[in-house]
This record gives C-alpha cells, structure tokens and sequence, in this order.
C-alpha cells in the first residue's frame, strides 16, 4: 500500500477590480498583481501552502503555472499567474520542466486561437477557452498534475 499525504487547501479566488490592470512585465502591474494574489491566498503559497508574508516582508514569487517559455502569450497572462514560495517556484518547479515542454503544434494552436496580443493586450481576468485548452494538454504532461489542479483556485 502506498503512503498518500493529503493536505486540505482552501479555494483561492482572486477578485480582480475591473478599473485595475494586472501584469507580469510592467512592474507596477506587476505589484498590483502580487497584492491582489496575495490577499486572496492570506499570504499562502499556491502550491505547498507555505507562509510567504514574514514579520512584514513579502518572500514569493509570481509563478506561471504554464512555463512562460513556452509562449509569449502566457508572460502576461493572468490567469495563468499565481503566487508561489521561492522553494516551490526555483526548485521544485524546476524539477521535470523539460519534460512539461509542451508540443509546437499546441502553442500554434494555442496562440492563433487565443485573443491577446503580445503587442496590444487586454486585460483579461479568467482564463479563456483556448488557456483552458493548453491547460488540459499541458496537464496529461508527465510531471504537471499538481499544477493542473491548482488552477481550481482561478475559475
């Protein structure tokens, strides 16, 4: 019999303002978008649930749970951004990431399918159907489970 830990995490729900404007390369998007995940998370990493707030000094990282090299697209995709423990985002996520390398077909796919632009983007809050799409294939991937079911927490 296999030994199963089974940690019982809340549902983190971002409530994004609609007049705000949140991103990954635009630092003051950037800050706002770290506030905001913050807030919904209470402080918490995405993944391991760690204490990432300590005595008034944030210590995460924004995390793309999609690799953003796999396409322009996902560097300011917001639904596809969460907040995360340096330990969780530097180490462990780096173990398989080669092996989470999603096919081209699937990002040609993804891209012409998906309405943002790398050049003029909209604001987007909930994913779309095509980040929906690359999160089922990105999933069957060998070492992306746990990632796929923490986007629970962006529906």
């Amino acid at each position: 019999m296999e030994d199963l830990l089974l940690l019982e995490m809340p549902v983190f729900q971002p409530h994004y303002k609609k007049w705000e404007k949140y991103g990954y390369t635009n630092l003051i998007e950037k800050n706002k978008l770290k506030d905001i995940l913050e807030e919904c998370t209470d402080g918490y990493c995405m993944y391991c649930y760690t204490r990432v707030r300590v005595d008034e000094k944030l210590y995460a990282n924004l995390e793309h749970a999609i690799e953003k090299s796999n396409s322009d697209k996902l560097i300011d995709c917001v639904p596809n951004i969460g907040l995360s423990c340096p330990m969780c985002n530097q180490t462990f996520k780096r173990i398989g990431e080669k092996k989470r390398k999603l096919q081209k077909n699937d990002i040609t796919q993804y891209e012409d399918s998906s309405k943002c632009s790398t050049t003029y983007r909209k604001q987007c809050t909930v994913p779309c159907k095509a980040l929906r799409k690359l999160q089922k294939k990105y999933s069957s991937l060998a070492d992306a489970e746990i990632y796929y079911s923490l986007w629970a927490f962006r529906e």
